[in-house]
């Protein structure tokens, strides 16, 4: 909320120009002194930017200035590094191109109080009022005790004994505020690969490839401390759903883990305890096993939407068996659905995620011989309509707090909180990002227009128009003239090169040579002579065919051999008869590149066989005959090195995106001699580099058509 200041005239020191100022101040960050400071857009020409001055409000604040923002549409301004314990003042001046200033605005004004003031968790004290927590609303002079939980909610200096009280109880075991029984629970996920995932913030289940479980949720309890001889009556999991994709609906099933007692520290995809294996079982990709031959039927499946939120499941059953024999307390597995579409997912928060109150919980009712007694302590039993008899902020009269999924008193439901409303009916809350709920043009979501000002969206910012962006570093965008954005080498001040068919300084058209030398570019992008003129894919060392992958893929894995190699083929029969090849170039178009910071990326005739692109992998040239025997990549999978000239260029690539280049001349001119030996050419992964280092390049069938590879031959027809 942002408090209104008064509106002054400030006149400025040129003839005919009059505009108005407002200030407003935005409230201080707590955890960091600042202010933000706004203001209205002057309707005046002249106005290019403003000067903001400021200080404490005893000092001649007008004569220092604490921030220029040097532009005529920026109405907002951040001031930092402010002094607690102090009041500022803050005044700003319009200034035009000629540097002369307008008058003072108004003057607002801001106390900035110490930290020991600040109510920093919203329950009306700060820890000069004696908030002994300021951290938790649940802990301040005013809060109501719970006994025995170790945790001094009233700030009186102690916690209070419960006693041996027996009767009817729900106790919650794990991380959560609200728990009776903080770290008793340890969480994982485990895939279909060696990683140990227990520092995770997120627990997985999702399906791949179709049909089957690519991770599994392990939980564990600890149960000691529940009473002796306590009779379960109900034991309910409850999981916080943070993120979801693929189908609508997506069966996510509880199972008792047999067989192994898993170690949740060690435990991967392959082995229960980081040394000994899960049983053997074929229901996951490569047979990993994934310990889906160590559990029992479901005990439990939830249909799970897509809405986040808490998630339940029944787990009576099994918490029955662990508290009859601890023994077989081996914890339990989540499992992904196995009759889904492939990456259809359900993702929930684990006990190592910042916000405690989404963490994972068991929650467990059980009897002993009555509901008369008052377990908690806060003057009612469960038969006098106590809805959680082991917490005593929980009572017919306790204080509803809204939107924490409890409720606190008793009427059956907890009460919706104002940022979980949807004023505009536009589908999202305040809670849900909607950065203005009073107007149905603006969520998450909503088509941005650019360049107007405003974030419909809410994503943080206007958007840039495209037009206004320099898509390819050359110091000019479309709007400033610039013919092709995704072209450095083309831009308003370069040289224009003559009969290469292209218009280098988007003057309209291309420069005529006066020699006989020719340029011909082969390719799918909008400025190539020739587009349909090339094909290409990928190859790695498994069985897959990408030739309709938007990306051509250079990878190195393990350390120092080639997993990736990118198959390219050009048609050249559009080139005139007797065409002499002074010069051919293939260029590329890195997208995305990592590992290590310098990576070499050869290019190679192909020789031997002539690959069929449709059909290509790392073990066949055509999808049927093998690739000529070699060692060089894992498990000897072939991947065409066997069946490639030496390096005829080597580019030694950085991580830099943009266009890289290889001389072919050698390889072109062949082509162009004997038709029949153009099997086209290999770009190869760099050998010699650290495992999972890689550099990946558009593909002809990425849907930036300018970014898309290409050949240009340069060439001259004697006559």
């Amino acid at each position: 909320m942002k408090s209104l200041f008064c509106l002054i005239k400030c006149k400025f020191f040129l003839p005919l120009f009059i505009v108005s100022m407002f200030l407003f101040l935005f409230p201080f960050c707590i955890q960091a002194a600042e202010v933000t400071l706004e203001w209205d857009k002057p309707n005046d020409n002249w106005v290019v930017g403003f000067n903001i001055y400021c200080g404490k409000s005893e000092t001649d604040f007008k004569s220092t200035l604490c921030a220029t923002v040097n532009s005529p549409d920026t109405n907002t301004c951040i001031i930092s590094n402010l002094e607690r314990g102090y009041e500022y003042s803050f005044t700003a001046k319009s200034f035009g191109g000629d540097s002369n200033e307008s008058d003072f605005s108004n003057i607002v004004s801001t106390f900035i109080k110490p930290l020991n003031e600040i109510d920093r968790d919203g329950d009306g004290y700060s820890e000069v009022d004696g908030d002994c927590n300021d951290n938790f609303a649940s802990i301040s002079p005013n809060a109501t005790e719970i006994c025995g939980d170790g945790i001094d909610q009233n700030c009186d200096g102690s916690d209070v004994p419960c006693g041996n009280v027996p009767g009817a109880n729900t106790l919650i075991f794990g991380d959560l505020p609200g728990s009776n029984y903080p770290g008793t629970i340890q969480d994982t996920f485990i895939n279909i690969n060696e990683d140990v995932n227990m520092a995770s913030d997120r627990l997985y289940t999702y399906t791949w490839p179709t049909n089957r479980p690519a991770n599994a949720v392990l939980i564990k309890f600890d149960l000691s401390l529940l009473p002796k001889d306590a009779q379960i009556q109900s034991a309910t999991l409850n999981l916080y759903q943070i993120e979801a994709g693929g189908d609508a609906s997506y069966d996510v099933s509880v199972h008792k883990i047999i067989n192994h007692n898993p170690d949740l520290y060690h435990s991967n995809g392959y082995t229960f305890n980081g040394v000994d294996s899960w049983t053997a079982n074929n229901n996951c990709y490569k047979n990993i096993p994934l310990g889906q031959a160590d559990i029992a039927p479901a005990e439990d499946v939830n249909s799970l939407d897509q809405s986040p939120g808490y998630k339940r499941w029944d787990v009576t059953n099994m918490v029955q068996d662990w508290v009859s024999d601890s023994t077989g307390n081996f914890g339990l597995l989540l499992n992904s659905d196995t009759v889904a579409s492939a990456d259809s997912y359900r993702f929930f928060a684990a006990s190592e995620t910042n916000d405690a109150g989404l963490r994972p919980s068991l929650e467990i009712r059980y009897t002993f011989d009555s509901d008369e007694i008052d377990n908690d302590r806060d003057g009612y039993s469960k038969n006098n309509g106590d809805c959680n008899d082991d917490d005593a902020s929980i009572a017919p009269d306790a204080t509803e707090i809204c939107g924490d999924g409890v409720d606190q008193n008793c009427d059956g439901s907890d009460q919706i909180c104002p940022e979980d409303i949807d004023n505009d009916n536009d589908g999202f809350t305040e809670n849900q990002g909607d950065c203005n709920d009073n107007n149905i043009s603006i969520a998450p979501g909503a088509t941005e227009i650019c360049g107007d000002g405003v974030d419909q969206n809410c994503d943080g910012s206007d958007q840039i128009c495209p037009e206004d962006i320099d898509n390819d570093n050359d110091g000019f965008t479309e709007n400033q003239g610039d013919c092709n954005d995704s072209n450095v080498s083309i831009a308003p001040d370069v040289t224009d090169i003559c009969d290469d068919g292209i218009d280098q300084n988007c003057d309209g058209k291309d420069n005529i040579c006066n020699s006989e030398s020719h340029s011909m570019v082969f390719g799918n992008y909008p400025e190539a002579d020739f587009t349909g003129t090339v094909q290409d894919t990928f190859i790695n060392i498994n069985q897959e065919v990408n030739v309709a992958s938007d990306r051509l893929n250079t990878y190195t894995w393990p350390t120092n051999m080639s997993a990736n190699a990118v198959l390219i083929k050009f048609n050249l029969s559009q080139l005139p008869a007797g065409a002499k090849i002074q010069s051919a170039t293939l260029s590329l178009y890195q997208v995305e590149a990592g590992g290590d910071t310098s990576y070499d990326v050869s290019v190679h005739k192909i020789i031997n066989h002539n690959p069929d692109l449709q059909q290509s992998n790392g073990y066949t040239f055509n999808g049927v005959d093998g690739w000529t025997a070699n060692n060089n990549c894992y498990k000897n999978i072939p991947l065409g090195q066997a069946d490639i000239a030496p390096a005829e260029d080597v580019n030694s690539l950085d991580q830099s995106l943009g266009y890289k280049t290889w001389d072919v001349t050698n390889m072109v001119q062949d082509w162009v001699t004997d038709s029949a030996s153009n099997f086209g050419l290999l770009l190869n992964s760099d050998a010699v580099a650290s495992a999972d280092s890689y550099r990946f390049f558009a593909a002809s069938e990425t849907n930036d058509a300018d970014l898309r590879p290409s050949l240009e031959v340069i060439y001259s027809v004697e006559f």
